[in-house]
């Protein structure tokens, strides 16, 4: 007895879509591979994220993890790429700054 599986019908037409999806997904890791150079920090680093948006408990994973290595007696450091921001380049993130300046993250 033979048992193939078939996916559903209404799956077929987002093939296109799934082809598109996995070009882009690669076209990424070459960039990232081959174009934008990772930059050594000189220290130990953990990257928290994850391929969805928010709502994921990235930021209180990311506070627990900063507390615990305080209770270690490390000195960690939290950098965000500040999305959303009007600025450009590296910046320590002050009381008071905007979101405009610094990103929403």
């Amino acid at each position: 007895m033979s048992m193939k599986s078939h996916a559903p019908l209404w799956a077929y037409p987002l093939w296109p879509l799934g082809v598109c999806f996995l070009g882009a997904a690669r076209l990424k890791a070459w960039w990232f591979h081959q174009v934008a150079s990772p930059i050594d920090l000189g220290r130990p680093t953990v990257s928290i994220g994850n391929l969805t948006f928010g709502g994921t408990g990235k930021t209180p994973v990311t506070l627990a993890l900063a507390r615990m290595l305080l209770d270690m007696g490390q000195r960690p450091a939290i950098l965000l790429r500040g999305y959303g921001r009007t600025t450009r380049g590296p910046r320590l993130v002050r009381p008071g700054d905007r979101p405009r300046d610094v990103g929403d993250e």
